[in-house]
């Protein structure tokens, strides 16, 4: 009788409340959810950011374009100038509504506030300009007055302009960085609390067949029911009691519920298979608006082209490279996401054929460095693999050769190997460049890491992206770098 007792005592775990745990997991998933929305709205956001300061560029142009014109004599016109400076002040007011009370809360705590000053500034600095040109327009001050009030406005936009988009491109890398491990970790918390919900069950399941086959008559099964078990399994064995005429169909109930178990942790997995699918899909999207204010651009320079205004032209030139740039990081963050998204399509690679078309697309960037791109391959037997991430391995090795080329030698170049052996590829990428600061080479294989930011303009992703494809491709990656250069090797097993 005592080991009875002790039995139903440790089956006193059957009365916690499924419903509640099963509310938990719902609750994680909705949380998981609206983060991975939320990170995805955030970067949308810090897309649009991007886009307002390329149109603040644009029409600082055209105020400027206008003030030079007046200092060179021509008629001064106050609508004219008042729609530019509105034009002007319309950007950072904007800024302004979109920012809400998070994201004035995280650029604080990572000192990028000052952006929202730069905007304030701007609003500031364009209202003190349309004083200026309503006092002149009512003569209350001269021309000479108003061209140096102007002259301040167009100097203060400049800077401002300048200045903003660094804090914007380190408030969304943050974003990045903070809301996408906090996603894994809370899918890793779900999946282990579905494992503990599944335990729990098959426990509670087990103590209550133990208690039925112990049992001696019906009525005394319906009494420890009553006594010891509550809730939904409670119903459940009261059920059971009624059709339970031998072992066999206890051990078919006990099956069939592990089976409910096992196809929700699969429909849960689903899920989380569709939020990483859809937070691809959103950063996807980005690139849309991206390339739409880049063909803008380029059209603003065919009109200026048409108009003979080379200055205008050159600074829309240079809405066209942020633009461009922004869209880099667009496209390295999708080849980010896409590197653990694996495919099907795996071909014999001819590592000649597949360099020769690297030298192509970077061909403009190695005839205007005069740097030269060396193959040595030797390989015995194809490398069957999915091209595309090869390509990208080699390309991004490639390209941050050249674009960390040394000025001081006067050949510079890159040394690509590939062979193999009976157990794996070798594919070396020796360059002569400015090689890897000794301080951050712990860094190397970080996201958005840039190590020679006067040098060549990046995104800081190439380098992740290589590392993540050879972790897929099962291989492993290292580097040995100093002044006189860098090389990268890589292993693919076989």
């Amino acid at each position: 009788m005592p080991d009875r007792c002790t039995e139903i005592a440790r089956g006193s775990i059957v009365k916690m409340n499924i419903s509640k745990k099963l509310s938990i997991i719902v609750l994680l998933t909705i949380i998981e959810v609206s983060i991975t929305i939320g990170a995805a709205c955030e970067i949308a956001k810090g897309a649009t950011f991007q886009q307002l300061n390329v149109l603040h560029l644009k029409f600082n142009a055209q105020f400027s374009r206008k003030l030079v014109d007046i200092q060179n004599g021509a008629r001064i016109n106050p609508q004219s100038l008042t729609n530019v400076v509105t034009d002007v002040r319309q950007q950072p007011l904007d800024c302004l509504t979109l920012v809400n009370f998070l994201d004035e809360f995280i650029m604080k705590q990572i000192g990028t506030h000052y952006a929202l000053g730069l905007c304030q500034s701007d609003i500031d600095v364009a209202n003190s300009a349309l004083i200026a040109i309503d006092r002149y327009a009512e003569g209350s001050i001269g021309r000479s007055a108003l061209l140096t009030e102007l002259q301040t406005a167009a100097e203060e936009f400049n800077a401002n302009s300048a200045e903003f988009e660094p804090p914007i491109a380190k408030t969304v890398a943050f974003i990045l960085k903070t809301l996408i491990p906090l996603i894994i970790f809370i899918s890793i918390f779900n999946i282990a609390f579905i494992t503990y919900l599944s335990r729990t069950i098959s426990a509670s399941i087990r103590n209550a067949i133990g208690m039925l086959q112990h049992s001696n008559s019906e009525r005394d099964l319906g009494d420890d029911v009553e006594e010891n078990i509550s809730g939904e399994l409670a119903e459940l064995l009261t059920v059971a009691r009624q059709r339970i005429r031998s072992d066999i169909l206890n051990r078919e109930l006990s099956t069939e519920l592990e089976l409910e178990v096992e196809k929700r942790t699969e429909s849960l997995q689903i899920v989380n298979a569709e939020l990483a699918e859809f937070a691809y899909r959103a950063s996807h999207d980005l690139k849309a608006p991206l390339s739409s204010a880049k063909g803008l651009a380029r059209f603003v320079s065919q009109d200026i082209d048409a108009g003979d205004l080379d200055e205008a032209k050159l600074n829309a030139q240079k809405i066209c490279i942020q633009m461009e740039a922004l869209e880099k990081l667009v496209v390295d963050i999708l080849s980010l996401a896409r590197a653990d998204l694996g495919t099907d399509q795996k071909e014999p690679v001819d590592f000649k054929i597949l360099i020769r078309d690297i030298k192509g697309r970077l061909y403009g960037q190695t005839e205007d460095a005069s740097f030269a791109v060396i193959e040595d391959i030797e390989v015995s037997t194809p490398l069957v693999a999915e091209k595309t991430r090869l390509a990208q391995i080699i390309e991004n090795l490639v390209s941050n050769a050249i674009k960390y080329r040394d000025a001081k030698k006067e050949k510079p170049f890159v040394i690509i190997s590939v062979s193999d052996d009976s157990d794996s590829y070798s594919l070396t990428v020796q360059d002569n460049g400015i090689g890897i600061p000794e301080a951050r080479r712990s860094e190397v294989f970080e996201m958005f890491k840039r190590f020679h930011p006067d040098v060549g303009a990046g995104t800081g992703l190439g380098l992740a992206i290589v590392k993540k494809h050879v972790d897929y491709l099962c291989g492993k990656i290292d580097f040995e770098s100093s002044e006189d250069g860098t090389t990268f090797a890589v292993q693919i097993p076989k």
